[in-house]
C-alpha cells in the first residue's frame, strides 16, 4: 500500500505529522525513545493490552529486555522512567465515577474509551466498518490518532481537570499517582490513616488486634438482601400533600462521623464510662468514648469543613476564572474523600 501526498488531505487534523519507517524494529525503537522523554505516559487499558503487547512484540523482533522501557508486573505495566497512568482503571474507580463525575457514565458494564469519552467530554471514537487489515493508511492514521487524542483530552480538558484531580488526591491520600489510579478509595483512606499514625508515632493495629480488644465485629451485614443495620426508613403515606418542604443534610454521614467522634479507637473503647449506650436495637451493646478525638473523626471532619467552608465558597467567589477552576478541582477531590469515607467503616 502506498501513501500519496494528496491522501494526506484526508487527515482529520492539519497538525498531524506522519512518519514512515523501513521496519517495525526501527519504529519501536523510536517509540521507546519518545517514551523516555516524558515523565508521564497516559494510556487507556495500557496495563492489560497496549504495553504488554508492545513489550512481547519487541522481544520477538530482537530487542533485549534491558532495551525495552516497559516493566510488566502481575496486573500492571510501568515504565523505566516516569509514571504510567492507566485511565481505564481510574475511570472505573467507583468513587470517581459517582462523586467526581456525578454518575455521568454510571451503570454501564461496557466501560470502553468510546463510552467514557462520550459521557465525559462529548467525543467518541471513529467508527470502523472494516477490519484493520483492510483499512488504508489514512484511515489507520485517523483512527489511531483519535484514540490517542481522546486519551490525552480526557486528562487535559477543563484546564487539566482529571490530571489535577489525580495529583491532588495523591497528595491528600499520600498515595503515588500511579498507585492511586489502580486502587479503590478504601486503599487511599487507609494510606492516609497510616500516614497520620506514623506522624504521631502510633502503632498501626491489625484488624485481629482490634477485634481481640473490643470483642466480636458487630458491623457485618445482618439483614438479608441489604447491607448494614442502621437508620429506620419510614414508609410514605399514599396521597397528595401540599406545602411540602425538602430538608437536606449536607454531607450527612461525614458530619455524623465528626459530630459523634466515630473512629476505630473510640467505638467500643476499653473505657467503661460510656458503656450501656445501645442506640440500635438489632446490634450488640456498643458505645463511643469522648475522652479523646478519634483519628477518623478528626480527618473526615477536617476534610468536610475545608470543602464546605473554604474551597466550595472560593470556587464561586474567586476573582479569576483560573482560580475558580483550581478551587473547584480541590473541592471535587475533597468531595470524593468525604463521601466515600463512611463506606470504608463497614469493612
Amino acid at each position: 500500500m502506498e501513501l500519496k501526498p494528496e491522501d494526506l488531505e484526508d487527515l482529520m487534523y492539519d497538525d498531524v505529522e506522519v512518519e514512515f519507517f523501513d521496519s517495525e524494529y526501527e519504529m519501536l525503537r523510536e517509540l521507546f525513545s519518545i517514551i523516555l522523554q516524558y515523565p508521564i505516559l497516559i494510556t487507556f487499558n495500557g496495563d492489560n493490552f497496549d504495553l504488554p503487547y508492545i513489550y512481547h512484540r519487541a522481544l520477538k523482533l530482537g530487542f533485549k529486555k534491558e532495551e525495552i522501557p516497559i516493566i510488566l508486573r502481575r496486573n500492571e505495566a510501568s515504565i523505566a522512567l516516569g509514571i504510567h497512568l492507566d485511565l481505564y482503571k481510574f475511570f472505573n474507580i467507583r468513587a470517581i465515577e459517582v462523586y467526581a463525575f456525578g454518575g455521568k457514565y454510571r451503570g454501564g458494564m461496557d466501560r470502553t474509551l468510546d463510552t467514557i469519552a462520550h459521557a465525559v467530554i462529548g467525543m467518541s471514537k471513529l467508527s470502523r466498518d472494516k477490519p484493520v487489515s483492510q483499512m488504508s493508511y489514512v484511515e489507520l492514521i485517523n483512527y489511531n490518532f483519535r484514540d490517542a487524542f481522546l486519551g490525552l483530552y480526557l486528562t487535559t480538558y477543563d484546564n487539566n481537570l482529571v490530571l489535577r484531580l489525580i495529583i491532588l488526591m495523591s497528595r491528600i491520600s499520600k498515595t503515588p499517582p500511579d498507585d492511586l489510579v489502580r486502587s479503590q478509595i478504601s486503599a487511599w483512606i487507609r494510606n492516609m490513616l497510616y500516614y497520620e499514625h506514623r506522624r504521631r508515632g502510633w502503632l498501626i493495629p491489625e484488624k485481629e488486634d482490634i477485634v481481640k480488644v473490643k470483642g466480636d465485629v458487630a458491623t457485618k451485614a445482618i439483614i438479608k438482601g441489604k447491607k448494614y443495620a442502621g437508620a429506620i426508613v419510614l414508609e410514605p403515606m399514599p396521597g397528595i400533600f401540599p406545602n411540602v418542604y425538602v430538608l437536606d443534610f449536607a454531607s450527612m454521614y461525614p458530619s455524623v462521623i465528626k459530630r459523634w467522634n466515630i473512629s476505630y479507637e473510640t467505638v467500643k473503647c476499653p473505657s467503661e464510662k460510656e458503656q450501656g449506650n445501645k442506640p440500635i436495637p438489632e446490634l450488640p451493646p456498643h458505645w463511643v468514648c469522648n475522652d479523646r478525638r478519634g483519628l477518623t473523626a478528626l480527618i473526615v471532619g477536617l476534610l468536610r469543613d475545608l470543602r464546605a467552608y473554604v474551597y466550595k465558597k472560593l470556587a464561586k467567589t474567586a476573582q479569576s476564572e483560573l482560580l475558580r477552576s483550581y478551587y473547584n478541582v480541590v473541592q471535587s477531590a475533597l468531595k470524593v474523600f468525604i463521601n466515600a469515607s463512611y463506606g470504608v467503616l463497614g469493612g
